[in-house]
């Protein structure tokens, strides 16, 4: 049996990021949740987004005042109205780490999942390879 290591890591990188797709990702109009995507880096594979709100999102935020800079008021659209304001407050928010919650839920059930992942593998190898991704710990970058 052949087994490349890249593929079996590419593997992963992917059903992590279906986990976020499915199970953690925070959705109010699904532009962060389908934004997500694995990307190779040089040995690396990389589970992320391009938004940029999405830290936000992840980690929370405390809270944020809006103000013009060059006018006396801030001019915008919601819902098809128009307002105009001095200044926008938005709320602290609390993070919904939805990553790190995607990469807890597969190594929590490492046994399994690298069985799904990687079915050319024994159980036992499978196994030893989940205990080892236990024992190092998932790198979050």
């Amino acid at each position: 049996m052949n087994i490349n290591l890249n593929t079996v890591i590419a593997r992963i990188a992917h059903r992590i990021r279906a986990i976020a797709v499915v199970e953690t990702v925070p959705v109010v109009t699904g532009e962060l949740r389908r934004s997500i995507h694995v990307t190779k880096k040089g040995e690396y594979y990389v589970v992320g987004t391009n938004k940029v709100y999405a830290w936000r999102v992840h980690n929370g935020h405390g809270q944020i005042v809006i103000q013009p800079k060059n006018r006396k008021a801030l001019k915008f659209q919601l819902g098809g109205k128009t307002y105009i304001r001095k200044k926008v407050v938005i709320p602290p928010r609390e993070g919904k780490p939805f990553f790190k919650d995607a990469i807890k839920r597969f190594t929590d059930n490492a046994d399994s999942e690298l069985v799904a992942v990687t079915p050319e593998l024994s159980k036992e190898f499978s196994k030893l390879l989940a205990y080892e991704l236990k024992k190092a710990g998932a790198k979050i970058v």
